[in-house]
């Protein structure tokens, strides 16, 4: 897996959490908040102060943003290099036609056109 599906798969799950903290700000930071809740006795009973959820929807919408963004923008660079790579295999492709037209044009220049004779000996 190359560096630029790794990236990928970053900004998807980059979407992904934004798209939890927009319409699920409060099971977003449950989840975010796991890992340090374990060590706590009567975390079920904490609730987040409304100011808190607020800014985890507008995180969520930076996040939603940042992770569409670098989508498009690593669709953009796969498709452009694709069109060169087709590009240079055409060019590539059209420069051995022409080696080959010119190849044949020099077994042509030995030919003069004239008349063919061929030797038969009847014995």
């Amino acid at each position: 897996m190359g560096l630029k599906s790794l990236l990928r798969v970053g900004y998807l799950l980059l979407v992904v959490q934004g798209l939890l903290s927009v319409f699920l700000p409060k099971k977003a930071l449950k989840f975010a908040t796991a890992g340090w809740r374990v060590g706590f006795e009567n975390v079920d009973e904490l609730e987040p102060r409304e100011w808190y959820v607020e800014m985890t929807k507008i995180t969520g919408v930076g996040m939603l943003a940042a992770g569409l963004t670098g989508l498009l923008v690593t669709s953009a660079e796969n498709a452009e290099k694709e069109r060169s790579n087709i590009a240079a295999e055409a060019e590539a492709e059209r420069d051995s036609e022409t080696e080959t037209d010119e190849s044949d044009d020099e077994d042509d220049e030995d030919d003069d056109g004239g008349p063919v004779s061929i030797d038969i000996d009847n014995e």
